[in-house]
């Protein structure tokens, strides 16, 4: 697809679902591939965003990840629409609060904290609260790729104009990428060095939920969008691009989430369906401790015709095997899904 049809395609998403001036409290992003971050500046024009959640990325990271974006893209206006995301999202007109590494410690006393009290940066597994009645608990994966220093070498030997002493100026950066030997440089030096490599590691998770739903949940929701009693299925976990098939993130993971799964109806599959990023532990009908059984929602979104292949189909029926119900979303407005909270 010309990515120039897919950027139309997000401003008339984001058209029909807010208003002018909507104010949106966090906006979360899970990692910075183009599919992910495309549509941001036209979102902060239309909305009022009060402050952006991210994960907490090295300039090295950085580096690699936008040029892996630039990579992707051979259109000279789609390039600087990305180019124009990052600056927006790197942009002092927003707080911005990086979810660090460093996981909170569950003993911690003040591992809680309101939404409108965030800081410049909270721990991976921190819970936010938003109006008493919601949590939010982003998950920024540890584990580091090694060859991003070497990248950030090289730039700075070959492209010194988009550094701002040691960190990248975005602003610098756009105006950069205006000169097509430019853009190759740049590209040649990200292929040098990752070749065919993605960096779907830096991909941060996020559950959403209700505050208390195991006590509360019931009383809060209204029976017509539970599956069992105990169970909320509008508790929703995003995967991003998330690579839960390597063991040691998957492990990372539930060392975060696994108090809260037995509770999460709705999973967000992870980049789109794909095969390299399925772990069927995600997806089993059984809680955690196998005290009780939820047949879980899980949306997968992806394109038609995607070019990849998404969703693989050995991953729908891993799912359906595991007693999961996988949902295909597309461009198409008939599989748009939405959940509301039901008071009775």
């Amino acid at each position: 697809m010309n990515p120039q049809k897919y950027i139309n395609r997000i401003q008339r998403t984001i058209d029909s679902y807010f208003t002018k001036d909507t104010v949106i409290d966090a906006l979360f992003i899970s990692h910075f591939h183009n599919d992910h971050i495309l549509g941001v500046t036209y979102l902060a024009k239309k909305c009022d965003i009060k402050r952006i959640i991210l994960p907490q990325l090295t300039e090295a990271e950085k580096l690699a990840m936008f040029l892996e974006d630039l990579c992707d893209l051979d259109y000279g206006d789609s390039i600087d629409e990305m180019a124009k995301s990052w600056q927006t999202i790197f942009s002092e007109k927003y707080d911005r609060i990086e979810v660090l590494r460093d996981k909170v410690n569950v003993n911690d006393a003040n591992q809680e904290i309101d939404l409108e009290n965030l800081q410049d940066e909270i721990k991976s597994g921190q819970r936010v609260l938003f109006h008493g009645k919601w949590q939010y608990i982003p998950y920024n994966s540890p584990v580091k790729n090694v060859k991003v220093k070497e990248l950030l070498d090289v730039a700075k030997e070959q492209c010194k104009e988009i550094f701002n002493g040691d960190k990248i100026s975005f602003d610098e950066l756009r105006k950069y990428l205006e000169s097509d030997v430019n853009r190759d440089k740049l590209k040649s030096a990200y292929n040098d060095v990752f070749k065919k490599e993605k960096l779907n590691e830096t991909s941060m998770t996020l559950y959403s939920g209700m505050l208390g739903c195991n006590q509360k949940c019931e009383r809060q929701c209204g029976k017509a969008i539970h599956y069992a009693n105990r169970y909320c299925t509008l508790n929703c976990l995003y995967l991003g691009d998330f690579e839960a098939k390597m063991l040691e993130y998957y492990n990372g993971l539930m060392e975060v989430y696994e108090p809260y799964f037995k509770h999460i109806g709705i999973i967000q599959v992870p980049h789109h369906g794909s095969n390299n990023n399925y772990n069927a532990n995600l997806y089993s009908s059984s809680s955690p401790d196998k005290s009780s059984i939820l047949h879980r929602i899980c949306l997968v979104s992806a394109d038609s015709n995607d070019e990849y292949g998404h969703p693989d189909e050995d991953v729908l029926d891993g799912i359906r095997k595991e007693g999961g119900i996988p949902i295909l979303v597309t461009e198409f407005p008939k599989t748009k899904q939405v959940f509301r909270i039901r008071n009775e």
